[in-house]
C-alpha cells in the first residue's frame, strides 16, 4: 500500500466537513507538500485550461501579475477565458495528486470562488458532487483496507512477548487507555508527520489496523515492535477519528 495512497484518505476528508470538503480533489496527497487555510479574496486570474476527473474540475489561472496556479472544485463548467475570482479555499503547495496524476507547484481547494460576474458559487459537503466524493473515497479504502489485510495471514506475525495483538488492543481499549502496551506489527502505510498505520493479521474488518506515533522513519512492509501508551480516539488529519492509537516510546525494526 502506497504512502501517497494513505495520505490521500486523510487529505479527502474521509469525515468530510464544510468548508475543507473540496480536499477530496486532492486524493493522493504526496509527501512534502504543505497546506495553508485561507479566506476573502485570494487569488484571481483568468483560465488557460481545465480539465475534470470523475467529480472535480481542475483550471490553470494566469493572475495579472506573478505565477498561474490552479484551482480544484467540484464539476463545474467553466470556459478558457473565463475569469476566476477564489474566494475561500485552502492553498497547496508543491502537492502530488494521485487522482490526476499530476504534482501541483500551488494550487487552491476551493468552497467559494466567482466565475466572471455572475453569484459566487460555494460548495459544502452536502452538494451532490461531495457526497459522491466522500462515498468514492470511502469504497477506495474500504478496498484499500481490504487488500492490505488479506496480504498478512493470520498468525503470520507472532505476538510479542507479554503484549497484545491488534485485535485485543480493540478489545480491551477501555482498560488499557493511558497504560503502556507492546505490539507486534506490519507496517503499510505512512501518515502524515511523525505517524505511520500497521497491522498484523488479527481484528475485523474496522478493527484490524492500529496508528502510532513515533519519529522513527519506517518503511512499507517492515516488521515493527511497538511499545508505547495506548490512546483512543486520536484525530488525525481533516477529522478523521481512529479509535485507538500508540504514542510509541520506541519502535524496534525487527525484519
Amino acid at each position: 500500500m502506497g504512502r501517497r495512497i494513505q495520505k490521500a484518505w486523510i487529505a479527502a476528508a474521509l469525515a468530510v466537513v464544510a468548508p475543507t470538503a473540496p480536499a477530496a480533489a486532492f486524493q493522493g496527497m504526496g509527501g512534502g507538500a504543505t497546506a495553508t487555510e485561507v479566506a476573502t479574496t485570494i487569488a484571481a486570474g483568468v483560465v488557460l485550461q481545465s480539465f475534470e476527473s470523475d467529480i472535480f474540475t481542475y483550471m490553470e489561472c494566469k493572475p495579472a501579475s506573478g505565477d498561474v496556479f490552479w484551482v480544484a472544485v467540484p464539476r463545474t463548467k467553466v470556459a478558457v477565458g473565463d475569469h476566476i475570482r477564489v474566494l475561500q479555499a485552502t492553498e497547496y503547495r508543491d502537492l502530488r495528486s494521485e487522482r490526476v496524476n499530476r504534482t501541483f507547484a500551488r494550487i487552491y481547494s476551493a468552497w467559494k470562488i466567482q466565475v466572471n460576474d455572475e453569484e459566487p458559487l460555494r460548495y459544502g459537503a452536502h452538494t451532490g458532487a461531495m457526497d459522491a466524493a466522500v462515498k468514492a473515497v470511502r469504497e477506495e479504502r474500504a478496498k484499500a483496507l481490504a487488500a492490505e489485510a488479506s496480504a498478512i495471514p493470520p498468525g503470520s506475525i507472532p505476538k510479542a512477548e507479554g503484549g497484545k495483538t491488534i485485535e485485543e488492543l480493540f478489545a480491551q481499549r477501555s482498560e488499557l487507555a493511558g497504560r503502556e502496551v507492546a505490539l507486534r506489527a506490519k507496517v503499510v502505510a505512512d501518515l502524515p508527520g511523525p505517524w505511520f498505520r500497521v497491522m498484523d493479521g488479527t481484528g475485523s474488518t474496522g478493527q484490524n489496523t492500529v496508528i502510532v506515533r513515533h519519529e522513527t522513519p519506517t518503511v512499507d512492509g517492515q516488521v515493527v515492535l511497538v511499545r508505547g501508551r495506548l490512546d483512543r480516539d486520536v484525530t488525525l488529519g481533516m477529522g478523521h477519528v481512529y479509535p485507538i492509537a500508540i504514542e510509541a516510546e520506541s519502535v524496534t525494526v525487527e525484519r
